[in-house]
């Protein structure tokens, strides 16, 4: 059984902007407005052209961008494309990135920021395999082991991502506390392991979760859906966290 948030401290409300920007500029640009119009804690994207990566660093030197490459040349510029953790607001903070299992053509990483002296706290940002349950579920079971030490020792961890799947699929087991063996609050799970359509096909595929030790499931408070250039939505989740 998952362990209950800890009483210690108040809640408090924490917000992710999550997207898969389709190797576009206008879509990390909408991201990031969405950010600072209501002062998101951090950011998770995926399919960021390195180009555009070394941009947002630029423009944001106040704050922790992690952007790992995830394939090499797959941008229109020649360059590669990757998955970025980003922490607002603060510069320096660390960058992890665990290996998760490959899928063909990719290096697959769990990209991180951790921050926090009292509370570890990470948030970090995923790319699942497209079209490939079989590696999907060797990711989402890598995930699990990998935050399971930062949960076990009392961290609060913040997965975002485009995980490829739907939310009653095999792989998202490892995720969910809900109906799952994994030890996550997926913030849009009022009404169960469903919610709202995130990808232009009409699928829920892309998802924030918070650790369920820091995050139970009555306190998580939803996402927004909003439509960009990209094929997927941009997502604003929050949830309460206690600290």
């Amino acid at each position: 059984m998952a362990a209950a948030a800890p009483a210690s401290a108040a809640p408090e409300r924490v917000k992710i902007v999550q997207h898969n920007v389709e190797k576009k500029w206008s879509a990390i640009a909408a991201a990031v407005q969405l950010a600072a119009d209501t002062s998101a804690d951090g950011l998770t994207l995926q399919e960021v052209c390195k180009t555009d990566a070394d941009r947002l660093i630029s423009e944001h030197p106040g704050w922790t961008v992690n952007w790992r490459e995830s394939r090499a040349g797959a941008c229109s510029d020649g360059k590669a494309v990757g998955v970025a953790a980003i922490l607002r607001g603060q510069a320096g903070a660390d960058g992890l990135w665990p290996a998760l299992p490959a899928d063909t053509g990719r290096t697959v990483e769990l990209v991180c920021v951790r921050y926090g002296a009292t509370v570890k706290r990470f948030i970090c940002s995923v790319h699942l395999a497209k079209g490939d349950p079989t590696a999907r579920k060797l990711q989402t079971a890598a995930i699990k082991q990998i935050t399971n030490q930062w949960i076990n020792n009392q961290g609060s961890v913040v997965v975002g991502g485009d995980f490829n799947a739907t939310p009653y699929t095999d792989e998202m087991d490892s995720m969910y506390a809900l109906n799952g063996n994994g030890r996550f609050t997926e913030a849009d799970q009022a009404a169960g392991r469903g919610g709202d359509v995130t990808s232009a096909d009409g699928r829920k595929i892309d998802y924030v979760f918070f650790s369920q030790n820091r995050t139970s499931a009555v306190q998580a408070a939803g996402i927004t859906v909003t439509s960009t250039d990209s094929d997927h939505k941009l997502l604003l989740a929050k949830a309460d966290v206690t600290l």
